[in-house]
């Protein structure tokens, strides 16, 4: 089985997607984020937060990868007992940068 990302919200500025690994070997997802500044420029989230939601979260040890223009890359380890089947681990939140809070 591979790891999913299921969005929750999908505003301009923030975003979040709710994680489901269901296997103890999903070690990597790769979490595409579209965040665009207003002249149509790919960005790069500057503020990513990793959320659990589950014991399993903690199990899996999920940590943040590279954040690039494209995606938001997650690690994990193979740890028995971190896959959870059909339920939501761990909440990936982001945010680029808006006037107000720039």
């Amino acid at each position: 089985m591979t790891a999913s990302a299921t969005p929750v919200d999908t505003g301009a500025f923030t975003k979040t997607w709710d994680v489901t690994s269901t296997a103890d070997g999903d070690l990597t997802l790769a979490i595409p984020h579209g965040f665009i500044q207003p002249a149509y420029t790919p960005v790069a989230p500057k503020c990513v937060w990793l959320t659990p939601l589950q014991p399993n979260a903690y199990i899996k040890r999920w940590t943040l990868g590279v954040v690039d223009v494209t995606n938001i890359n997650i690690n994990a380890i193979s740890a028995t007992g971190g896959g959870l089947a059909g339920t939501p681990q761990l909440r990936v939140i982001a945010m680029i940068p808006h006037s107000i809070i720039e």
